[in-house]
């Protein structure tokens, strides 16, 4: 069962607290997501321990919510994780941690005795997790390419536990070049938006972003808002989105 913690956010604390703010936090295996249900009043982070609780963290909302317990009726129907990039991450690191867990148990589980039964365990996750939200276009994408990873390490020749480290390997990689892609849309964007105005310290810039730029959506710092901060003086821009 996911457990979670929380605690709550001070309205002073927001600007900062929301720069900062992570959609996913992983500590080797362990892997936790912030409850976007709860924000901005309340912050509080999940434990996704299992397939299937990654799986509902992005399809529904079915977990307690210590903030706003009298609402819990009104928001069963909404969604704990959102953006297409934060959600094919979730799902790759779960399916990561899953595999990765198995291979350091004793005894090894069966599913690792050959080729074929690797394929015939992996196969329906990744096609579980797919279902989440068929319409992220990062998850379909996030769930193919580890499928082509294996079939690519299969006729490569390789055994089944060298398989299984490349499978976990690919499947960290989703969230990591996620990372590196925002790290560098926010860095060619906030330079080219400095250079293109000219901007003198005396003067401001407002900037428009359509639909959610922010680290909430994304694995960890946002396609370019969270970054963009963290990179170009505030006090030169004022950011709605």
């Amino acid at each position: 069962m996911a457990s979670s913690s929380s605690e709550t956010v001070q309205g002073a604390e927001g600007p900062a607290r929301c720069r900062m703010l992570t959609s996913i936090k992983t500590e080797r295996d362990k892997i936790e997501i912030v409850n976007q249900l709860l924000l901005p009043h309340c912050t509080e982070y999940i434990e996704i321990n299992t397939i299937e609780e990654a799986h509902d963290a992005i399809k529904t909302m079915k977990v307690n919510l210590p903030c706003f317990q009298e609402h819990l009726s009104l928001l069963t129907s909404f969604w704990q994780i959102r953006g297409a990039p934060a959600i094919a991450s979730l799902a790759a690191l779960t399916f990561a941690a899953n595999l990765s867990k198995a291979l350091e148990t004793s005894p090894t589980p069966p599913f690792l005795s050959s080729p074929e039964a690797l394929q015939a365990h992996v196969t329906p996750i990744l096609d579980y997790l797919y279902t989440a939200r068929p319409t992220a276009v990062n998850l379909g994408a996030a769930t193919r390419r580890i499928a082509r990873e294996f079939q690519s390490s299969k006729d490569a020749g390789k055994d089944t536990i060298a398989i299984a480290r490349d499978l976990v390997a690919e499947a960290r990689l989703v969230s990591d070049e996620d990372y590196s892609r925002n790290m560098k849309m926010a860095t060619y964007g906030g330079s080219w938006l400095v250079a293109f105005h000219a901007l003198s310290a005396a003067e401001t810039l407002n900037v428009l972003t359509v639909c959610n730029t922010g680290s909430l959506a994304t694995s960890v710092c946002g396609t370019f808002h969270s970054r963009f901060f963290l990179m170009i003086p505030a006090t030169l821009f004022s950011l709605r989105e």
